[in-house]
């Protein structure tokens, strides 16, 4: 498993922007992250490699990459 993310949810103290994704990629496999402007892809991105923009935080869930879990929600 390259990456996988379980029930990832981001935002500010006082907005969720994110609320509980689940996706995983393995060797191999693509895949494409499609919305509408604003739907969070790109916050999602930065969640995944772990460089969220100042005052986002992840709120909860995990993330592995590379069989090592690399995010834990406080």
């Amino acid at each position: 498993m390259l990456l996988r993310a379980r029930e990832l949810s981001v935002g500010t103290t006082e907005e969720t922007i994110l609320s509980s994704v689940t996706l995983s990629l393995s060797k191999g496999e693509r895949v494409g992250i499609v919305g509408a402007s604003g739907a969070g892809k790109t916050v999602l991105t930065r969640a995944l490699v772990g460089v969220l923009p100042k005052g986002l935080s992840v709120t909860a869930g995990t993330v592995v990459r590379f069989g090592r879990q690399t995010l834990i929600s406080q």
